[in-house]
């Protein structure tokens, strides 16, 4: 019991949010952080984050997304499967807010939005073989600490997706996703 105090008071001190003056000068940050539960997904993607003032945040999302219908990641473009699957490149850029004052540290919150292609296979739906284009809108609540120059965060979002990864029948739509990143801070 006292060990779980102890180091809930040390969890208490680390992550606590470091109380800025007014008076303090706000340095701009750039961060960039990897998404370690993306591959889960089927999608290779790192995130960047630049905060120009205190507060606000643009974010820039990259991402590559292969699945087969039994929704495992495929890498080797010469693979063959029994299975349909689906590739799309996208990007996803949005804003942030967070509630800390020390950059990209607290709770946060934010719209994004979502462009890029996608090549179906047979037994996709849409046209086989076509292309598609790849448009939605998420909404993001989390939270984040920053602690020195590493970071870690996690949350969870909605939205809606035209993308489409999967064999008939497809579900794209109202989409909802967890959140989990590590970074570092480049500058700030």
């Amino acid at each position: 019991m006292r060990l779980w105090r102890s180091l809930a008071t040390l969890a208490l001190i680390a992550f606590a949010p470091r109380i800025a003056r007014a008076d303090e000068p706000f340095r701009p940050v750039v961060t960039v952080e990897l998404n370690p539960l993306a591959p889960l997904a089927g999608r290779i993607s790192s995130t960047f984050e630049v905060l120009p003032v205190r507060h606000h945040a643009l974010v820039v999302t990259p991402y590559f997304h292969r699945h087969n219908a039994d929704g495992l990641l495929v890498t080797d473009p010469s693979a063959s499967f029994t299975h349909a699957w689906a590739v799309a490149y996208a990007i996803e850029a949005g804003y942030r807010y967070y509630s800390g004052l020390r950059g990209p540290h607290g709770f946060y919150i934010g719209p994004s939005v979502v462009f890029g292609s996608q090549w179906n296979a047979p037994g996709v739906e849409g046209d086989p073989h076509g292309r598609s284009t790849v448009f939605g809108v998420v909404v993001d609540l989390g939270g984040q600490v920053r602690a020195g120059d590493f970071i870690i965060g996690g949350g969870a979002g909605a939205g809606l997706s035209s993308e489409r990864t999967c064999a008939s029948p497809c579900l794209s739509g109202l989409v909802g996703r967890v959140l989990l990143s590590v970074g570092w801070v480049l500058t700030g």
